[in-house]
């Protein structure tokens, strides 16, 4: 069995070797996720280290055989290891007030999971979410998770209850569908249409999150899954918005940029409700 996966815990699971393809060269690694990580550190440490050591041959022996360049064009050179490519994530937070949410409880209705039949319904019991939390909403596929975090939006009104919003809360939303981005506009266009910063500025920004020269001017169609989860990314980066609601924000993400979204969101000051 072959699998393709940005999964750690699937790979942790399922995996007996792993083949990582790095700057056009393939190397295999026995074991599961863990060992594979703990290899690669291994193996990237001793080739660093045969850098370092033929580094300080070389300027040690060019001095004494300046008159033998030909043996020294010989010599076989060691590359240093590849440096990972990997995005750059920071999320900014603006002041809000202590109090976010409130409800007394809220019932609402959403499309069964087969896409037939009327709606579902999901009693949720009251609940407080106050500044600087962090709230998760978990549950089965097609158990309402979506629907809860659009009632947060006001995006979908309750059957029953009502949600309170703070005042002075600022917030953005991460759809797991990317519905937000408009598949005609280029990625600049979609982030100056969004925020009105110059090109130079944008261009710059969007090297961050490895879309170099003119990648900036693909069109969202265009775009893998990947990339447009770091387009959206990219809105999540450039707003100062003091709360998130992310709904699968690691979806499409491969996992050195899931590692990174999960450091950035740890150093978050904001409040973050968020369903994984």
């Amino acid at each position: 069995m072959l699998i393709v996966s940005h999964d750690r815990r699937f790979l942790e699971r399922t995996a007996d070797d792993i083949l990582e393809l790095q700057a056009g060269v393939g190397e295999w690694y026995p074991g599961n996720y863990r060992q594979y990580v703990r290899l690669r550190r291994e193996r990237r440490a001793v080739r660093q280290k045969e850098y370092e050591a033929q580094q300080e041959y070389i300027a040690r022996t060019e001095e004494f055989i300046r008159r033998r360049q030909t043996r020294l064009d010989r010599l076989a050179r060691v590359a240093p290891p590849a440096d990972d490519q990997q995005i750059r994530i920071r999320l900014k937070a603006s002041v809000t007030s202590d109090l976010i949410f409130q409800s007394d409880g809220l019932t609402l209705s959403y499309p069964s999971p087969s896409g037939g039949g009327s709606g579902w319904g999901l009693k949720v019991p009251a609940f407080t979410v106050n500044a600087g939390e962090r709230v998760a909403i978990v549950g089965a596929n097609g158990s309402g998770k979506t629907s809860l975090l659009k009632a947060l939006l006001g995006e979908l009104r309750p059957l029953a209850g009502r949600v309170k919003v703070g005042p002075r809360v600022a917030m953005r939303y991460y759809d797991q569908h990317l519905a937000d981005l408009d598949p005609s506009k280029t990625v600049l266009t979609e982030l100056q249409d969004a925020f009105g910063l110059p090109e130079e500025t944008l261009r710059t920004f969007l090297g961050r999150l490895l879309f170099h020269g003119d990648d900036a001017f693909k069109t969202i169609r265009s775009l893998s899954g990947g990339e447009k989860s770091r387009v959206a990314l990219a809105k999540l980066m450039l707003d100062d918005a003091g709360l998130l609601l992310l709904d699968e924000p690691t979806n499409h993400l491969d996992i050195p940029a899931q590692e990174m979204l999960e450091e950035a969101l740890l150093d978050f000051e904001g409040t973050i409700v968020f369903v994984s």
